[in-house]
């Protein structure tokens, strides 16, 4: 098959390269921007006040899981498509995304009532505004994903969460808003996106409801809402369960500490879907590359996720006490246990890619729902020990959903467990070499007697030390060398000092700058 390439003579290899590194430019950034937002927003709010944004963003953000019936997704995927495609999907997203806000805001008195908080229904209006705003740009972040145009993405991602939610949400909780400031923020920030991504690519506006174009997105979009449902239901049961039978303030803190753990790997993971799903759509009928650019994610994904897990689960004890306050205190057992299954999480995500370009939606959706279920009841029988056994519930899931979508993919691309599991040792081995040599630290300044501030700091510094002495003690057996080469030519442009160094780390040849 032959390497589709684009009029400026870029090939799919170099397009889906150029869009990693800007997807993985905006996870850092994104990343770093709301795990520091977080740490001082939560000394400005009580649990409570995120508590009850947390249960009103369980009923806003199942709604979103249907806000369009997947024609972003669908305009992805779709091969042949037309203006009229475009038309059609806009003017459709549009209209759901106005009679979803509306039904929303006609329905939010109800979940008051359900979910016993007074503030809740006042909440879930003003976000229900969510929707009418994100449609707007729904069709331009499409087209810009499915052109792999994500450094137009990381802008647009950047500037809306720095200047719309950051910049809004701490100059209302600063003058006592509480709640409210985390509401107007997701409102500000939705409005920024839409328009940035709309003035970087102007979606068709002339309204089309063409019976033949929607038939053809939707016949693959309604798959993919209702994985999105059903992942969204698993994703989110534990919050409510967490919320209507432990209280907002014990949700506030499983869910800081859900999103705490998820906060890298929810990064990571979009990043790999976002721009795996387009460059897998484009080569679709090549199951053999299609295989291959998989088991590639899944090496890349368990030598960044396994090391940034082990660190957090040893260092949560001190990380959440110096950055959260002991006010946050009973976030701490629950985040080593989300840890622990931090690695499975990041790579069962991975297959999502493949079943969505090669059109198994539905054989996913069946997956989804048995997770679904699994969360739920793993979350109810929790809650007997509080929220560290809800957590522990969460994990029996997460296992389950790892083996599952493992062998779905591995069925879909012809590929073995054996392949599968050996991809993930390398980064299995550098994370245990981690946790421990943080352990080590860990146990010694707490006999020392030292503060957990201090303890922190030392932890994320042997952390970011420890990870390429690990990669460079790897054993010949399991090290990635075929992955490292890619590397090459990143490595040749680095200033010298650290050209040698990773030279070294990775055991290259012959990448001179």
């Amino acid at each position: 098959m032959e390497t589709p390439v684009t009029e400026k003579g870029e090939s799919l290899s170099e397009r889906t390269v150029s869009a990693a590194q800007w997807r993985l430019v905006a996870s850092i950034v994104q990343g770093g921007m709301q795990f520091a937002v977080g740490v001082f927003l939560a000394r400005l709010l009580a649990p409570a006040d995120f508590g009850v944004v947390a249960l009103a963003m369980v009923v806003i953000g199942f709604a979103g899981a249907i806000s369009d019936f997947g024609l972003e997704a669908a305009v992805i995927q779709r091969r042949d498509l037309t203006e009229r495609h475009l038309r059609a999907a806009f003017t459709a997203s549009v209209a759901l995304g106005l009679g979803l806000a509306a039904g929303l805001a006609l329905a939010a008195p109800f979940s008051g009532v359900v979910l016993k908080s007074s503030i809740l229904p006042g909440v879930l209006q003003t976000l229900a505004l969510v929707f009418a705003i994100g449609a707007l740009g729904g069709t331009s972040r499409s087209m810009l994903r499915r052109e792999l145009r994500f450094k137009a993405l990381f802008w647009a991602g950047a500037v809306s969460y720095l200047v719309g939610y950051a910049g809004v949400v701490t100059v209302l909780a600063l003058r006592g808003l509480g709640a409210w400031s985390l509401v107007w923020g997701a409102l500000t920030q939705a409005a920024l996106e839409s328009f940035l991504v709309m003035a970087v690519v102007r979606p068709p506006l002339r309204p089309l409801l063409a019976r033949a174009e929607l038939r053809e997105l939707f016949g693959f979009g309604a798959g993919v809402s209702m994985n999105s449902v059903v992942n969204y239901l698993a994703r989110n049961g534990d919050n409510l369960i967490v919320g209507s039978w432990l209280g907002p303030a014990a949700l506030g803190l499983y869910g800081r500490a859900y999103n705490l753990m998820t906060l890298p790997l929810n990064y990571l993971g979009v990043a790999a879907h976002q721009v795996l799903f387009p460059a897998m759509a484009e080569i679709q009928q090549d199951r053999a590359r299609v295989g291959r650019a998989y088991m590639l994610s899944v090496q890349i994904s368990a030598l960044t996720a396994a090391p940034i897990m082990a660190g957090m689960a040893v260092a949560a004890p001190h990380m959440v006490t110096a950055l959260y306050g002991p006010k946050w205190g009973g976030m701490t057992i629950p985040l080593q246990l989300l840890c622990a299954a931090g690695l499975l999480r990041a790579i069962y995500h991975l297959a999502g890619s493949v079943t969505f370009a090669a059109g198994f939606v539905y054989a996913e959706l069946r997956r989804q729902i048995v997770y679904a279920v699994l969360v739920v009841i793993g979350a109810v029988a929790g809650t007997r020990w509080g929220v560290p056994g809800v957590a522990l519930g969460v994990f029996a899931a997460i296992v389950y959903m790892y083996v599952a979508m493992a062998a779905l993919a591995l069925r879909i691309v012809g590929g073995r467990w054996r392949d599968f599991l050996m991809a993930q040792l390398p980064g299995v081995l550098v994370g245990a070499l981690v946790g421990a040599a943080a352990l080590l630290v860990r146990t010694g300044m707490e006999r020392g007697g030292y503060a957990s501030g201090w303890i922190f700091v030392a932890l994320l510094a042997t952390c970011t030390a420890a990870v390429p002495a690990a990669v460079y003690l790897l054993p010949d057996a399991v090290r990635p060398s075929g992955l490292f080469a890619r590397f090459g030519g990143m490595v040749a442009r680095l200033p010298s000092p650290l050209h040698h160094a990773a030279i070294r780390i990775l055991h290259l040849q012959g990448a001179a700058p």
